[in-house]
């Protein structure tokens, strides 16, 4: 019987098998066989990656190892980041999470790798990021940020672009509402979008100068028996506005409104799909990636962390489900934790 000598594959074959794994922690296992396949894998080039959710105890604080859960699993996988310690940490994000505890910076909990911000200068809570951070954005893009301002109880923007050495800051009224602006900011094509949940209009505004350049009037209406959460994300080169509508704790269901402009003059229009594209949600942002990268996923889908209102500490506070659009069904998915995460997209270079 012929035996094969797995570690003299050719190397156009292993790099063809490595660039296939979507799932980070299987492109590890693979460059870990032996030194012709791991030669063979570069990390550069892989195929796009499944996000992982971040658990940690209090609001992502850190207080001991990074806690790490694949999308869809059952497991929890424990990473050593000696410096990340007391870290508060955020997401979503592609590669870097936002640490803004001070000195604020971005951190990579794969690879310990950590890049220093300057700082805010303002008297802040958290900050959230509002565009998905990471090292593989535009190089146009800046990083935003958004967080409240704790002295003049504004809403504050923080703009920052590759090469800067402080902040842009803009600052939002509270005419908004102190919470209705969480989730519903966006970065795209040069232009900051903040939608005012109760005014229902969007402002668009200049991130150098800090101005609204015009005002987009919304036609949807919000019904006062209903919980309702918003999101802005890109989806598709496209920007989407996502509205969650919960009553007593059960979601009732997804609506989604697509930007179109200008040569229709800048609305928002309700669409009823979003073909092989997946939305995933968290507390104040989310992000879109294409199902046809992953095989066996379902677009047209949003994965989002739902509470449960439950006074028994046995029971999840929180679960991972999966909306489809198609027919309105929720389905609850695996998750070995009880908390909400933070989404991130996985990269060991």
């Amino acid at each position: 019987m012929m035996v094969t000598d797995w570690a003299h594959l050719p190397y156009d074959l292993l790099y063809m098998i490595s660039t296939k794994l979507s799932d980070i922690s299987d492109f590890i296992r693979f460059s870990a066989v032996c030194n012709s396949w791991r030669s063979s894998a570069a990390p550069a080039d892989h195929a796009p990656r499944l996000p992982w959710i971040l658990d940690n105890d209090g609001g992502f604080l850190v207080k001991a190892d990074v806690r790490l859960c694949p999308s869809f699993s059952n497991k929890i996988y424990t990473i050593r980041v000696p410096h990340a310690y007391n870290m508060l940490l955020s997401g979503p994000s592609d590669c870097f999470l936002l640490n803004s505890k001070k000195p604020i910076s971005l951190l990579n909990p794969f690879t310990g790798n950590e890049i220093p911000l300057p700082p805010l200068r303002r008297q802040t809570k958290k900050l959230y990021p509002i565009i998905f951070v990471g090292n593989r954005l535009r190089s146009e893009d800046p990083l935003v940020v958004l967080t409240f301002d704790v002295k003049s109880c504004d809403h504050i923007l923080g703009v920052l672009r590759q090469g800067d050495d402080e902040w842009l800051v803009i600052s939002l009224r509270v005419s908004f509402g102190i919470a209705t602006l969480l989730g519903s900011f966006m970065y795209y094509k040069g232009h900051l979008y903040a939608h005012a949940q109760f005014d229902r209009h969007t402002l668009v505004i200049d991130p150098t100068s800090g101005k609204t350049v015009f005002t987009i009037r919304t036609t949807d209406r919000l019904n006062n028996n209903h919980d309702v959460k918003e999101y802005m994300m890109e989806s598709d080169e496209k920007l989407l506005r996502v509205i969650k509508r919960i009553e007593n704790y059960q979601i009732e269901s997804f609506e989604i409104y697509q930007l179109d402009g200008p040569e229709k003059g800048y609305r928002w229009t309700r669409i009823w799909d979003i073909n092989d594209q997946m939305l995933f949600l968290e507390s104040y942002s989310g992000f879109s990636v294409k199902s046809t990268n992953f095989h066996g996923l379902r677009g047209n889908c949003i994965y989002f962390f739902h509470y449960q209102r439950t006074t028994n500490p046995l029971h999840p506070r929180a679960r991972l489900c999966r909306y489809d659009l198609g027919n309105n069904e929720i389905r609850i998915l695996p998750y070995p934790s009880n908390r909400a995460g933070a989404w991130i997209i996985p990269c060991i270079h």
